[in-house]
């Protein structure tokens, strides 16, 4: 679910095919749906990845405006079936901080403190700032509550191809009543490059993830998930 990675410029040029990832089938169908169906699918054909990832987020006060924010920047590595470990890059009061679950559970080691502790996975600690437990971090959860989250869709819009840096990549949007949802979906390997909430009353983003470097099926050693 980078602050912010590039400038999203519009590019006015014909929709190409897309090429396929081993695992799930490549598609030129560009409606919002189509695509998002396409990114849940094409996240679950990968057996691991690594990527950077920048979030945001930001709460109301009292008086309902967005005042306080939130801003993490994590190393993200995940493999099958469900072993996932964050390590914060930003901001400098928690670098070094590290959290990781295995499928037996969440540990979770400080900068501070010499040991790693376990952690209740379903507690307010083992979520992650879109407020999902770690368990259901990986981009397949993502796309999948994303995916989930369409019924309550009352329009939505395919706004053609942007740059993304030096990637190509379909931009979508969606409306509820409570909100505008961005998303940012990669031409080639069809996942998510970032996922932008906005108050459809304000106009202000209050929740954002932004992934890039990713490095899709890595070979990742068993002593990464485990602390």
């Amino acid at each position: 679910m980078y602050w912010i990675t590039g400038c999203l410029l519009m590019v006015a040029s014909l929709l190409p095919g897309v090429a396929e990832l081993p695992g799930h089938k490549a598609t030129n169908d560009f409606s919002p749906r189509s695509l998002v169906e396409a990114s849940y699918h094409a996240a679950q054909s990968l057996n691991s990845y690594t990527y950077r990832l920048t979030s945001i987020t930001r709460h109301r006060g009292s008086n309902g405006r967005y005042k306080s924010e939130k801003k993490n920047v994590l190393a993200y590595a995940f493999r099958k079936p469900d072993q996932i470990r964050l390590a914060w890059l930003e901001p400098r009061r928690k670098r070094g901080q590290l959290a990781v679950y295995n499928g037996k559970g969440l540990r979770a080691a400080t900068s501070w403190l010499p040991f790693a502790v376990s952690v209740d996975p379903d507690s307010p600690t083992g979520k992650d700032d879109f407020h999902h437990p770690i368990y259901r971090s990986s981009l397949a959860s993502l796309m999948g509550i994303l995916r989930q989250d369409l019924a309550k869709v009352t329009e939505e819009r395919y706004e053609g191809l942007v740059a993304v840096g030096q990637r190509r990549a379909h931009r979508v949007v969606f409306y509820t009543a409570e909100k505008r949802v961005v998303v940012v979906i990669d031409s080639e390997h069809l996942l998510p490059l970032s996922i932008e909430q906005y108050d459809r009353e304000s106009g202000l983003l209050f929740d954002a993830g932004y992934f890039e470097d990713m490095n899709l099926n890595p070979t990742l050693d068993d002593s990464l998930f485990d602390l």
